[in-house]
């Protein structure tokens, strides 16, 4: 097992400027101190790997890498062109329906404010017909009385005039 930076049974001193500081040997059994903030603990197998890719990165043509470095980074400013350019058409969009759903609903409240308008006013009418209707009422059974009784009475007119001139 080895162990990249770590403290064994024999003192060992880390160095967090060495970039090339290399990985200690560890036995099973033995005790580990670990002074530090970090510590990894990889096999043999994965300590060859990352030793591999160091040694691919150092004999890299850093050429190369500039050119796809430079070639992300224009690629990252395009990409965040298209962002600012997506961001602003969203903020837009948010507001105009945001200053919709305002005036929609100032619409909605000025509807229902007429509508309870229309709603009272057709009480006070249904109110105005229904005693209208009451006065009708009263006035034609006032005026089948009068009718009753002048029919009455002119048949006792007649009666009296017709055994007068008799």
């Amino acid at each position: 097992m080895l162990i990249l930076p770590g403290y064994a049974q024999q003192p060992v001193v880390f160095n967090p400027t060495d970039p090339y500081q290399k990985a200690f040997l560890l036995r099973q059994g033995q005790k580990v101190d670990i002074l530090c903030d970090s510590a990894y603990v990889i096999t043999k197998l994965r300590y060859n790997l990352y030793e591999k890719a160091v040694q691919g990165v150092r004999n890299t043509n850093y050429a190369n890498v500039y050119s796809l470095i430079e070639a992300y980074e224009n690629a990252l400013k395009l990409c965040q062109q298209s962002y600012d350019t997506l961001f602003g058409k969203y903020n837009a969009t948010y507001n105009y329906s945001m200053s919709a759903i305002d005036k929609s609903t100032g619409d909605l409240k000025m509807i229902n404010k007429d509508l309870k308008s229309v709603n009272d006013s057709l009480i006070t009418a249904q109110h105005h017909l229904d005693v209208a209707i009451k006065e009708v009422k009263a006035t034609r059974s006032q005026k089948y009385l009068w009718g009753i009784g002048g029919l009455g009475l002119g048949a006792v007119t007649g009666i009296i005039v017709g055994l007068l001139l008799h």
